[in-house]
């Protein structure tokens, strides 16, 4: 299985803390971004290769990162050749050269974003994709629709959980399942997206190609109740620094409560 992992935004929310350090690298608690989900990924037996797609500028830090780990599997640099949001292809235009540097493809293709911290792992996930035998996505549920529709984009499930309606970041959402940036394509992606491309749709967002996919073939979503979080503004990256201090405590705590024998007195007749 080969993986995508698209990092080639300039994150301008993030600003000053991304002016000189790519959002992927920032450190949640002295550990870039990009180890939690590289470590997520070396639990998968499935993937043998992952290529990172990121911009003109931050290229070398990626390259530097790369070097200075020791992964189970090959790790790829790709420069998309964005130097500010004005060139950058988008999250599409990145994929889409990537696909089309990585050559004739006949593996699935797992793609996520380099920006999410999360707790689940990410075997089950693939192992699911195994099972519908083609493209799935990942979702969780929201009860604040209005974050929701400014946030993610919304799918609309049937009881299979077959997309049956795709949204990118509406208004009025039509149910309460946002997309988190998880995703198992078949060996055929690269065509699909080609297709998508010659026919003039949107280059930037991945919700408008799941849209499009989901019209044309079979698409499922998981849904995870485990937490995801898309580390977008300074204000959710202090957020996810908290929670990533508060749950290293918990399990400290636990590893450190001694065991303690419970004695049965035996009953005397």
């Amino acid at each position: 299985m080969k993986t995508i992992i698209l990092v080639g935004g300039f994150a301008k929310r993030l600003q000053p803390l991304t002016l000189n350090t790519p959002k992927a690298l920032l450190p949640i608690n002295g550990k870039p971004i990009l180890d939690f989900i590289m470590e997520k990924l070396e639990n998968v037996d499935d993937v043998n290769e992952v290529t990172i797609v990121g911009n003109s500028f931050f290229k070398q830090q990626f390259e530097d990162y790369v070097n200075s780990r020791n992964f189970r599997f090959p790790v790829n640099v790709i420069n998309d050749n964005g130097m500010d949001n004005n060139s950058k292809p988008g999250a599409l235009g990145g994929l889409k050269y990537a696909l089309d540097k990585m050559g004739n493809i006949n593996e699935d293709v797992f793609l996520l974003a380099g920006d999410n911290y999360f707790d689940f792992e990410l075997t089950n996930f693939v192992d699911y994709h195994k099972q519908k035998q083609t493209t799935v996505l990942l979702g969780g549920y929201f009860e604040d629709k209005a974050y929701l529709g400014k946030n993610f984009g919304v799918v609309e499930l049937d009881e299979n959980h077959k997309v049956l309606g795709m949204e990118e970041k509406p208004a009025e959402p039509k149910s309460n399942i946002g997309l988190f940036a998880f995703y198992v394509f078949n060996p055929t992606i690269k065509e699909d997206l080609n297709q998508y491309f010659k026919e003039g749709n949107n280059p930037d967002a991945l919700g408008y190609f799941i849209k499009y996919l989901s019209a044309k073939q079979d698409v499922y979503c998981a849904i995870t109740k485990e937490k995801c979080f898309d580390i977008g503004t300074i204000d959710m990256y202090n957020h996810v620094c908290e929670y990533d201090k508060s749950k290293n405590e918990s399990i400290n705590e636990e590893a450190n409560t001694p065991v303690l024998a419970m004695t049965m007195n035996a009953k005397k007749n």
